[in-house]
């Protein structure tokens, strides 16, 4: 019996390694891409983009404020995506933000799941060159964070390059001070934000952190020019995430002539719960940028 048990288990192990295969698409479930034990991905690879030479990825990173929330909530979704083909579908986990972890760190966690998603699409004769980048909350923010930033820091390879985003009630300006107000919070902004920056503060010295503020805030590249394709949606009424954040990126891109579409939820908090019309709007959107940037 125990001999049967190892013979399983050393398969399932190489099912993970090796990926797993059905008629719609090939899978691998929690692929290591890095040494912390939060490194992790899932990647999937229709079996109709075999021979690619320039496809598209659709990556989902999490929300949980930086600080929770698992890649696990976005298999059904992709499972379901995956089986209509034509593009890759992925999640990550990444590692959480604490006194040692900041934004930046998790944006090398990005770049090496990418590097890892693209080595393994090559073993199955794919070359996905271009990522939709998407996420709900913190998740929104980092998909941003990651694809304006692509192109202002200096040097910064992407393994695959960030195209377009789509962001769900996602923290786009990090300096805005509505955030100390927002009833959701219960005064946890300045821990959350030292740990986000990297650089401890209080109320008596946020302005000395300001420009460190200012470097995790997707705003701060767009203002740049570094904005790329992006539907920002936002619930009217959230709690958590001011919808401040979502006009005044709004703005900016819209001076900037930067190709995107804001989808307000009226009703909605930070959840996008009581607005379906919206839904399926933002719905056709992301559908309608993907096929127009990957």
């Amino acid at each position: 019996m125990k001999k049967l048990l190892l013979i399983i288990g050393s398969f399932l192990i190489m099912l993970v390694i090796c990926g797993c295969k059905t008629s719609d698409y090939i899978y691998y479930h929690n692929v290591k891409y890095g040494t912390h034990k939060r490194e992790k991905l899932d990647l999937y690879i229709p079996r109709d983009m075999e021979g690619a030479e320039d496809g598209g990825l659709v990556l989902y990173i999490h929300g949980g404020a930086w600080v929770a929330g698992d890649k696990k909530g976005y298999r059904e979704e992709i499972q379901k995506n995956a089986k209509d083909g034509g593009y890759a579908y992925a999640a990550m986990n990444y590692r959480y933000i604490d006194e040692n972890t900041n934004a930046f760190d998790i944006m090398h966690d990005i770049f090496m799941a990418l590097e890892t998603i693209k080595e393994k699409a090559l073993e199955n004769n794919v070359k996905l060159t271009k990522v939709l980048l998407t996420g709900g909350s913190a998740g929104g923010h980092l998909a941003m964070m990651y694809a304006y930033s692509f192109f202002a820091i200096n040097p910064f390879y992407s393994p695959i390059v960030p195209t377009c985003v789509v962001s769900y009630s996602g923290p786009a300006n990090i300096t805005n001070e509505a955030y100390y107000t927002m009833p959701a919070l219960g005064g946890k902004a300045y821990e959350l934000f030292s740990n986000l920056s990297g650089f401890p503060y209080n109320e008596e010295t946020y302005y000395d952190a300001f420009e460190y503020l200012l470097k995790v805030s997707p705003t701060y590249y767009a203002l740049q020019g570094y904005g790329v394709p992006t539907v920002i949606c936002h619930g009217e009424k959230d709690t958590v995430v001011p919808v401040s954040d979502a006009y005044y990126l709004d703005q900016i891109l819209t001076e900037l002539r930067t190709a995107h579409d804001l989808v307000i939820f009226p009703n909605s908090n930070h959840g996008l719960e009581s607005d379906p019309d919206q839904w399926e709007y933002a719905n056709k959107l992301f559908k309608e940028y993907m096929e127009k940037y990957l």
